[in-house]
């Protein structure tokens, strides 16, 4: 969601975050994050906001496995230096980051098990499609964390590369 309203919008990495946060940035204010219409020719479907909530919770369980996570949490102590004993006690011990795989389509693959298309994905930005058409991840090899409301809705992920590539 990050990296969609830097490039969608042009705001700076803080502004952006705080966009996220309080669901201003992308179709519905206060809300998940879809995204903006679409710049192609290829009109996507407005999905409402309960959908759109539906499907992060989806692709959070995809980033929060418990491998993942601790993949996540490990690479942050290890490499970054950064504790999130304190965040998971006050979780109740749920993840508080997790891991998107390197895999192109490995996220679509899992949602598209769970019944959520193409057209959803795009809409809530977890994938893209390239010049050629296809659909893969918006995010890849990136250190997860999910931006929720007051109620704990998932309103979009921030994602910290961790492959070195970007």
């Amino acid at each position: 969601a990050n990296e969609y309203g830097r490039r969608r919008y042009g705001p700076s990495f803080v502004d952006a975050s705080e966009a996220v946060q309080d669901g201003t940035i992308g179709a519905v204010a206060h809300g998940p994050l879809l995204s903006a219409p679409a710049t192609s020719e290829r009109d996507l479907p407005r999905i409402s906001s309960d959908r759109a909530y539906d499907i992060n919770r989806l692709a959070w369980e995809h980033f929060a496995t418990p491998v993942a996570a601790e993949f996540a949490q490990t690479y942050l102590a290890r490499r970054r230096g950064i504790d999130l004993g304190a965040l998971r006690g006050v979780s109740g011990g749920a993840p508080v980051v997790g891991y998107a795989g390197a895999g192109w389509t490995t996220l679509s693959s899992q949602l598209h098990d769970k019944c959520v298309s193409d057209d959803e994905l795009l809409a809530t930005d977890l994938a893209q499609l390239t010049r050629s058409g296809r659909l893969v991840a918006t995010y890849r090899g990136r250190i997860i964390i999910p931006v929720t409301n007051s109620a704990g809705l998932i309103n979009g992920f921030v994602g910290r590369d961790v492959t070195g590539d970007s």
